[in-house]
């Protein structure tokens, strides 16, 4: 009797697997390095720099205005949904390459843009 009631214990308590916390980043920030600075990029490299700030997981934009670059959160052009005071630019490099104020590195870009 003692055993069932332990197995049952045992059972009910788990084996602290505690699944209620969610670990997904907040895409619509802005990515940031440990000083607090957003995330710096240059016209290569572009997929390593910015591997957590883009929001996808096949397509990298680097931000290239302004002087240094900073990486950029990818957006759908179809459905835009950048951060509160951006805008979903298009760019007309789809899968690699700089133009204008844009680096992208990727195999996945069709269709998408970078929020500035």
């Amino acid at each position: 009797m003692r055993t069932i009631l332990l197995m049952a214990l045992l059972a009910v308590a788990g084996c602290g697997d505690d699944t209620s916390q969610s670990t997904a980043a907040d895409l619509g920030a802005q990515a940031h390095d440990l000083s607090g600075q957003p995330t710096s990029c240059g016209a290569t490299g572009v997929a390593q720099s910015c591997a957590t700030a883009s929001g996808d997981s096949q397509c990298f934009v680097c931000d290239l205005a302004g002087g240094g670059g900073v990486c950029a959160r990818v957006c759908p052009l179809a459905a835009p949904d950048c951060p509160t005071g951006q805008t979903c630019h298009e760019f007309t490099v789809a899968d690699g390459g700089t133009t204008g104020n844009v680096a992208v590195e990727g195999a996945g870009c069709s269709g998408l843009g970078y929020c500035h």
